[in-house]
């Protein structure tokens, strides 16, 4: 087998010759122009070229039986931490998420809680995630969530008001988020065994 057709077997070569020259098309090419161009991309030894490659190939298929052999679990699409809650007596979904330093909710919860007249529409961060990175449009410095409407316990907390106006419907699959500044606050502990969450006055919640 000639080195051309060593390359040709491996998609590696080709995928890297087509971006090293993207206004050539391999196919029409000479054989030995090709040579040439494989040669300048990954050297004159090609043999070492494959060697090597197929020890880091081994290495990653090794690597991937060892993932699978003791942790495949972890690959596992899991969902998200959500729980049912209140504002203001309307109900909202609300996601924990230890990826936040800060609680959030959406503008139209504001409306539909009638709390508009809390609203600091001067307060305004650059919020990094949620696809983008946007602007806040507000903050309420102070206000209570419910979980369960089988606790007559409330929770304060601050939050900052997503805008969530010219976004298409169920584009967020939350009300509001809970960050990890709620999380420190209130010593929250989550068991993901038993699908729990524990806060510091003893609550317990259950989420999905």
């Amino acid at each position: 087998m000639n080195i051309i057709e060593e390359c040709e077997k491996n998609p590696l070569i080709i995928e890297l010759f087509k971006n090293f020259c993207p206004d050539l098309n391999y196919e029409l090419l000479d054989n030995n122009i090709k040579k040439n161009i494989i040669e300048k991309i990954i050297g004159t030894n090609i043999k070492e070229f494959f060697k090597v490659n197929n020890e880091i190939n081994n290495k990653i298929k090794d690597n991937f039986n060892l993932g699978e052999k003791l942790i495949s679990d972890m690959s596992l699409p899991i969902n998200l931490i959500y729980v049912d809650g209140k504002i203001n007596n309307i109900k909202i979904k609300i996601l924990f998420d230890c990826g936040s330093n800060s609680n959030y909710i959406l503008k139209s919860k504001i409306k539909e809680a009638n709390l508009d007249e809390i609203v600091d529409i001067n307060y305004k961060v650059k919020v990094k995630g949620l696809n983008s990175n946007k602007q806040t449009c507000g903050r309420i410095s102070y206000t209570e969530i419910q979980f369960n409407e089988e606790y007559n316990t409330f929770f304060g907390l601050n939050l900052m008001i997503i805008d969530d106006t010219n976004i298409e419907k169920n584009k967020y699959n939350f009300d509001l988020i809970l960050g990890i500044n709620f999380m420190k606050f209130y010593n929250v502990n989550i068991d993901f065994l038993t699908k729990i969450i524990t806060l510091k006055t003893n609550i317990k919640i259950k989420f999905n």
